[in-house]
């Protein structure tokens, strides 16, 4: 974790990192530290409170059962 940043700022300047780097991003979360990174990221896949957090905001997201449907989004052609 960069220094003195809460987790959420962390998770969410990861996915602008790879986001600036030119990658599309999937963020995976299930908690409210989540919440930051969920609102950039290009795709979000969720479980628990951030799935809530998601449906109560209109902010798109999948349920996250697994992994194979990420890995299937992030294999597609941009």
């Amino acid at each position: 974790r960069m220094k003195g940043s809460t987790l959420e700022d962390f998770k969410a300047a990861r996915v602008r990192r790879y986001q600036r780097a030119g990658y599309r991003v999937a963020f995976c979360g299930d908690a409210t530290t989540d919440i930051k990174a969920a609102k950039i990221a290009d795709a979000v896949f969720a479980t628990k409170k951030l799935r809530g957090f998601c449906r109560e905001a209109g902010l798109p997201n999948r349920r996250l059962k697994n992994f194979h449907a990420v890995i299937k989004l992030l294999s597609k052609p941009s």
